[in-house]
């Protein structure tokens, strides 16, 4: 029985009653604070969700070469590592199953082009300035055909209102896949190169080239240069930069407008708005330089710890009294490819070296083969590297 709030006498004494009650208007406030306090909670939860919750980044990785690509595919697993989703342009197909949270669209069939154009020394020359000349011409010969992939045409027929958070532009050489920022709706852009720091990246994102002491990359220089070889040096930095400029830049815009429309902005125009550059530049193996805030070394990411040796390649480093040295020309320079004046040069080099030389040659046999020479088609390079 609950009595009613109020006085009332019993055995002429007063009696004051609240009301019995109160007990059950405590526990309503308490259960009140309670859902207060809960929703706080919630809102804070989801708060700190949205901040940690995934990007969806477009990783435009174009240039092609497996070894490049090797560092491209190392920074986009990373991210895919970090929960993020990733969605890779590359001419490079998977080996193995397609990862979670990775969609990799391929720009197909340029390698079979690539590799006729390098056996016929097309794009290998002998000067620094042939070289340049060349080199632009293969990026150009690379848009135009990335242009016309099945590949390319998939990413470009995604919906008008498709999101990406992020583009990220292997911008080593070429520029002609930034319309892309426009056409996702002008994503945040960030640029990377595994191809160390061209003097065109670097002055593109606002570094001034130091000439004097930074040896030209396609040049034998060293940071001690003769005034004859600083002044070689500055003209072959300067010549790429203004054959970019002047000669190629004409030509790419043009490319670009064929496919994208006359009213896309000039490349140069995409490449301002992209303040951040991350460079596969480490200055324990290259050369010192100078880098504004906005360029970040970044080099070696691309490394992993390395697996035990096969067997048959262990035995040979026991048995090396003398070390090894390993040898390789690449991904696209093949030995086989090699005149046999060029040939015969590194056999009678190798026969002179008291090391074990294992040497990555394309094909089954080579004649005069010394006997510290050994010849394979592949070899584990990161796990002898490491070794």
């Amino acid at each position: 029985m609950h009595l009613p709030a109020g006085f009332f006498v019993k055995n002429n004494v007063r009696f004051f009653v609240i009301s019995s009650y109160i007990p059950r208007l405590h526990a309503s406030r308490s259960h009140t604070k309670i859902i207060a306090r809960m929703k706080i909670v919630a809102f804070l939860l989801i708060f700190i969700l949205h901040y940690v919750s995934c990007s969806n980044i477009l990783y435009v990785a174009t240039i092609a070469s497996p070894s490049l690509q090797r560092w491209n595919r190392a920074l986009a697993m990373g991210l895919r590592d970090k929960g993020h989703n990733i969605t890779m342009l590359s001419h490079d197909s998977e080996k193995g199953p397609t990862p979670k949270n990775f969609t990799l669209i391929l720009l197909e069939g340029i390698y079979d082009i690539l590799e006729a154009k390098f056996e016929s020394n097309e794009i290998r020359e002998e000067t620094a300035t042939k070289t340049i000349k060349a080199l632009f011409k293969h990026v150009g010969f690379c848009c135009e055909y990335d242009f016309n992939t099945t590949g390319f045409h998939t990413l470009n027929n995604y919906p008008k209102k498709y999101k990406f958070d992020l583009i990220i532009f292997d911008a080593s050489y070429g520029r002609c896949f930034y319309p892309l920022i426009q056409r996702f709706n002008n994503p945040p852009a960030v640029a990377v190169t595994p191809y160390r720091l061209p003097p065109i990246l670097s002055n593109a994102f606002g570094n001034h080239l130091h000439t004097s002491y930074t040896p030209y990359y396609n040049t034998e220089f060293s940071t001690k240069m003769s005034f004859t070889e600083r002044l070689q040096n500055f003209f072959y930095t300067y010549v790429e930069v203004m054959y970019r400029k002047n000669s190629f830049s004409p030509k790419e815009n043009k490319i670009v407008k064929d496919q994208f429309g006359d009213d896309v902005p000039a490349l140069r125009d995409f490449e301002r708005n992209i303040s951040l550059l991350l460079a596969n530049v480490d200055f324990v193996m290259d050369f010192p330089m100078a880098l504004p805030p906005n360029i970040i070394p970044v080099g070696g990411l691309h490394l992993s710890p390395a697996k035990a040796l096969p067997k048959d390649l262990q035995k040979i480093f026991d048995e090396a009294k003398n070390g090894v040295i390993f040898f390789s020309l690449g991904a696209y320079l093949r030995s086989d490819k090699l005149t046999d004046f060029q040939r015969n040069n590194l056999i009678e080099t190798f026969k002179q070296l008291p090391q074990t030389i294992l040497w990555k040659y394309e094909a089954d046999n080579l004649p005069g083969l010394p006997k510290n020479v050994i010849i394979r088609k592949s070899f584990p390079q990161n796990d002898i590297l490491g070794e």
